[in-house]
C-alpha cells in the first residue's frame, strides 16, 4: 500500500512539472495582428511546442507540403488567439476565405471558442461550399459584432444554422 502511495505521489509530481513546462511555452501577443502574423507562418504551426490534444485527429497539409495533425493546428491557433475576444473574429473569418487549409482549420476551431458558432463547411468541403460558408460568416459578423454575448467567453456552441442568442447565454 505504501509503495502505491509513493508511486501515486510521483505521478502527481510529474504531472505538475509537465504542466509547468508546458505553461512556459504559452504564447503571448500584444495585438491580434501579431497573433495573425504568427499563425500565417506555417513553420510556427509545425514547430508549435504547447500542449497538443483533441478528439478526431487527421492530417492537414501545409503549403510547403509538410503534414501536421489538426490537433497541432487547432492548439496553436487557440493559444495564439487565447487572450483576445471578439476583436479577433473578423481576422479569423478572413482566414476562412484563404486557400491554405491549415488557416481554415485553425480559424474554424477558434471561431467555435470565440463566437460559440461552428460551420464545418468553413474548412472541409468543396471550394463552393467553403465560399458560401465564408460569406455567411461575414454576414453573421455584420449582424452580431455589437452583440454583448461576444464580449465574454462562450457558454455553449451552436451549429451555424441554429445560432441565436438564448437567455441562458447572457
Amino acid at each position: 500500500m505504501k509503495t502505491l502511495q509513493i508511486v501515486s505521489s510521483a505521478i502527481l509530481l510529474l504531472a505538475a512539472v509537465s504542466r509547468v513546462a508546458v505553461a512556459q511555452d504559452i504564447l503571448h501577443f500584444a495585438s491580434v495582428a501579431e497573433a495573425v502574423r504568427y499563425v500565417e507562418n506555417e513553420n510556427n504551426i509545425s514547430d508549435y511546442k504547447g500542449s497538443v490534444f483533441g478528439s478526431e485527429e487527421y492530417l492537414v497539409v501545409l503549403p510547403s507540403g509538410k503534414k501536421v495533425s489538426n490537433w497541432r493546428v487547432n492548439c496553436a491557433f487557440s493559444d495564439a488567439f487565447r487572450e483576445f475576444r471578439k476583436e479577433s473574429i473578423p481576422f479569423l473569418i478572413e482566414f476562412l476565405g484563404n486557400n491554405a487549409a491549415y488557416l481554415r482549420v485553425g480559424a474554424c476551431e477558434v471561431l467555435k471558442q470565440k463566437a460559440g458558432r461552428y460551420d464545418e463547411r468553413s474548412h472541409s468541403q468543396s471550394p463552393d461550399q467553403r465560399r458560401a460558408a465564408y460569406e455567411e460568416w461575414k454576414t453573421w459578423w455584420e449582424r452580431n459584432k455589437n452583440n454583448p454575448r461576444l464580449d465574454s467567453p462562450v457558454r455553449r456552441i451552436y451549429p451555424a444554422k441554429d445560432w441565436e442568442l438564448q437567455p441562458q447565454d447572457r
